[in-house]
């Protein structure tokens, strides 16, 4: 009787301990994609990161001008970000619903592959729960520091600065950077500059200009051998891009 009561006691607390698992493979599959939103509130500003095996991408809203970087993570850094998201539980992060807010801003991150779909937010009405505090704020500095780290110990900054003559609404910048980018950097009470870090001190990058509609005013080149960032302005309703001298 003994012996059997203690098998019921081990079998339960292996169900236990399953059951505490994340529900996410421990490999990270090839179509995973991997997401994270900043939302302002009321205030004009917004960011986004958006992560995948075939690219990744990083936004920043600033009053009347977004800038999209896209780059791209190794195998590594993907693992090592999908690893975060497994061992963190997002499959389990719940949160709790206070009605009538809905202007708070704050952060929320998500994962998919296959037909699953994962995700957390505490922004809004949704409130993470203190069991989950940890580990939400453990993913979101996770996926913010997916492009941050430099792979040979130093960083180039250049700027895009934005004159008031181009801070139309709908205005997106977007360059191409492989892996050579670390970071985007914008501030609220700065609305006209947006910084770029990045390993490729004297690379080059093309930017595209999109209108509000989405299409395409012009695509340039930086060359950060000559330059250390541009300034976007608008002329006779044309937009021009001025290098900034080092």
């Amino acid at each position: 009787m003994v012996k059997k009561l203690l098998v019921w006691v081990w079998l339960l607390l292996g169900v236990m301990v399953v059951g505490c698992g994340s529900r996410l493979p421990q490999k990270r599959p090839s179509d995973v994609q991997i997401g994270y939103s900043y939302d302002g509130g009321m205030m004009m500003y917004g960011e986004g990161i958006s992560i995948s095996e075939a690219g990744a991408s990083q936004r920043i809203r600033n009053h009347l001008v977004e800038i999209e970087v896209q780059y791209q993570l190794s195998e590594a850094e993907l693992d090592a970000l999908y690893a975060s998201f497994h061992d963190n539980k997002v499959d389990q992060i719940t949160a709790t619903i206070e009605e009538g807010l809905y202007d708070r801003g704050g952060d929320s991150v998500s994962i998919s592959f296959g037909e699953e779909w994962y995700g957390a937010r505490d922004n809004g009405a949704s409130f993470i729960k203190s069991r989950w505090q940890d580990e939400f704020g453990r993913l979101v500095v996770a996926v913010n520091e997916a492009t941050v780290e430099s792979k040979n110990g130093e960083t180039a900054v250049f700027d895009i600065q934005i004159d008031p003559s181009a801070q139309t609404s709908g205005l997106t910048v977007q360059l191409q950077m492989g892996d050579a980018f670390r970071g985007l950097i914008s501030d609220l009470s700065t609305p006209e500059l947006f910084q770029i870090r990045t390993d490729a001190g004297n690379g080059r990058f093309p930017i595209s200009i999109l209108d509000n509609q989405s299409e395409e005013i012009g695509t340039y080149m930086i060359d950060l051998t000559n330059s250390k960032g541009v300034l976007i302005q608008s002329s006779d309703g044309e937009i021009v891009l001025t290098p900034l001298q080092p």
